[in-house]
């Protein structure tokens, strides 16, 4: 393998511009310095005045970089993909695999020669060859081959392949710093940043209270429910309404949630002013979304009172976040033509 010589300067907007283009996350300095840290990276690394990094060193520090700000692919590592397919398989299925990948990989390589700059390879006709030659079970090595192949060529520093092509980038700081609740990608909080905050969840505690609110619309929105988001000042305690089977979201909401995104537990007082708010709005539910959870004192009043209210606390946030994450293995190879 080569070396690169560079700077610390010049590594940092690199790693800068690679994030934006991989991942259409618009970061700061101060924000890669935290990730670099996060992973173990050399301290130093930003302000050496001369580099010299091994291309494997490289790469290894990408794609820990990369995992660090919410990439699904990234962090399955950089063994070669024939490897990878291997590592996946028992003993016993060795052989047969190596057969398959002995007759498609000449295959996958002429259809990469022929295929236009830009354009998503279809597997289908390679699949069909298989299946004919070697049977059914050849068909699932090969597209495990592919899903390895395209998560390496997500992550490589050296590719221009990326998930998609991004109508913009988000800014990570503005998740910190501003009460914005309008999304590219997604209803009311953005993909991106969903992806972020699963892989690095304690930063839930630093979310500006607005994006919270945000981020508990888009999960109900996704769950197909009918969502709107309060104003967020003045909005009488209610921050979120969601309706079902009711698009036009008229009469009476079916859940109606406050958000509270704190690390102190949630007292009764609240619970209490909840409630009186379900029992307004004719409400069937309502939900206490919290970053902490419900003290005792409020858990018993809940019980004792029989109020309709349910609880998603710090755990159950975290478990929406694995739920709204980007599934891994982007498009480049698994999926046909682009038209």
């Amino acid at each position: 393998m080569g070396a690169m010589w560079t700077d610390g300067e010049r590594l940092s907007a690199e790693l800068v511009e690679l994030v934006g283009y991989k991942l259409g996350l618009a970061i700061s300095n101060e924000e890669l310095r935290a990730a670099l840290d996060r992973i173990g990276a050399d301290p130093e690394l930003a302000d050496a005045p001369i580099l010299r990094l091994r291309s494997e060193e490289y790469e290894e520090l990408v794609a820990a970089l990369l995992a660090q700000f919410g990439d699904p692919d990234a962090g399955a590592g950089t063994v070669p993909p024939t490897m990878s397919v291997m590592r996946s398989l028992s003993s016993d299925e060795i052989p047969f695999a190596e057969q398959v990948l002995d007759a498609a990989l000449p295959l996958l390589h002429t259809q990469i020669e022929a295929a236009a700059p830009g354009s998503k390879l279809d597997p289908s006709p390679i699949e069909r060859v298989l299946e004919h030659a070697l049977g059914p079970a050849s068909v699932d090595i090969f597209r495990r081959l592919l899903a390895a192949m395209t998560a390496s060529q997500l992550r490589s520093p050296w590719s221009r392949i990326r998930r998609q092509e991004w109508p913009d980038l988000v800014s990570l700081g503005d998740l910190f710093l501003t009460e914005q609740t309008t999304a590219t990608l997604g209803s009311f909080f953005d993909q991106r940043l969903v992806d972020y905050l699963q892989a690095n969840f304690t930063d839930i505690d630093a979310v500006n209270w607005r994006r919270f609110e945000a981020l508990t619309a888009e999960f109900f929105a996704r769950l197909g429910m009918s969502v709107e988001l309060g104003p967020g000042r003045g909005d009488d305690g209610i921050d979120v309404r969601a309706w079902t089977n009711n698009p036009d979201k008229a009469g009476q909401a079916t859940i109606v949630m406050q958000c509270k995104r704190e690390k102190r537990r949630i007292n009764k007082t609240v619970i209490k002013a909840l409630a009186a708010d379900v029992e307004y709005e004719g409400a069937e539910l309502g939900l206490l979304v919290t970053t902490s959870s419900l003290s005792p004192g409020a858990k018993t009043v809940v019980e004792t009172r029989g109020y309709p209210i349910l609880e998603a606390d710090r755990d159950a946030v975290h478990r929406w976040l694995e739920l709204m994450r980007t599934p891994g293995v982007g498009g480049w190879l698994l999926d046909g033509p682009e038209t």
